[in-house]
């Protein structure tokens, strides 16, 4: 290799000027600018179209209609004193109690009729009350499954 092929690969610094870096940086950030903002834009449109989705799938609006609160059951308190969370109040045995669909939850039938008027969520978990869980018809959830058995049993 001789002393003129070595000088094909040198940069000669002296060629650029302080201005034309100047200029390749800022177009630089500005291309990092625009692409950035164009990625955020997509994540928000993302998550908006997902959270769209998820709210049609609830009832719509603030809050239930008085009809699909009434179709809510209701049932007895059993078992040892409780506290509803909306009133505060104590919820004693053999007490009427509305239980929502889903989380389960119970409240007095007064407490909870006027939260989910305003609210279609449930006031301790913020679980949806889907709408079709309020129908007279609504399957009860399954029972639990029995407990595995053990190995020694087996033998």
């Amino acid at each position: 290799m001789s002393v003129h092929d070595s000088r094909i690969f040198r940069w000669n610094l002296d060629e650029l000027d302080d201005k034309d870096i100047r200029v390749y940086c800022r177009n630089l950030l500005v291309a990092l600018v625009v692409f950035l903002s164009f990625v955020l834009l997509l994540i928000c449109l993302r998550r908006a179209r997902r959270r769209r989705q998820v709210d049609s799938d609830y009832c719509g609006g603030n809050g239930l209609d008085a009809e699909a609160v009434k179709r809510l059951p209701v049932r007895l308190h059993r078992g040892e004193e409780a506290v509803c969370s909306i009133c505060l109040g104590v919820v004693a045995d053999g007490e009427k109690v509305r239980a929502l669909p889903g989380c389960c939850h119970g409240f007095h039938p007064d407490c909870v009729d006027q939260w989910l008027r305003k609210q279609s969520s449930c006031p301790l978990c913020r679980a949806k009350v889907v709408c079709g869980g309020a129908e007279k018809d609504s399957k009860p959830p399954p029972p639990p499954l029995p407990p595995p058995r053990v190995a020694e049993e087996m033998v």
